[in-house]
């Protein structure tokens, strides 16, 4: 293998990896089991009595 094919090969690599970490960073944002967790840590910095988000 010459180092343009490596330099090819990586980048192609990095490109598929990097498209699938996105995939799965916006499937568990709209995942619908999340939604209630989202929308209590929207609401946590209005409500001063409740505790720490879990």
């Amino acid at each position: 293998m010459s180092q343009q094919t490596l330099h090819l090969l990586s980048a192609a690599v990095s490109t598929v990896v990097l498209i699938g970490v996105v995939v799965a960073m916006l499937a568990y944002t709209f995942w619908p089991t999340n939604r209630q967790k989202f929308e209590r840590a929207a609401r946590q910095p209005l409500d001063d009595d409740q505790g720490p988000l879990r």
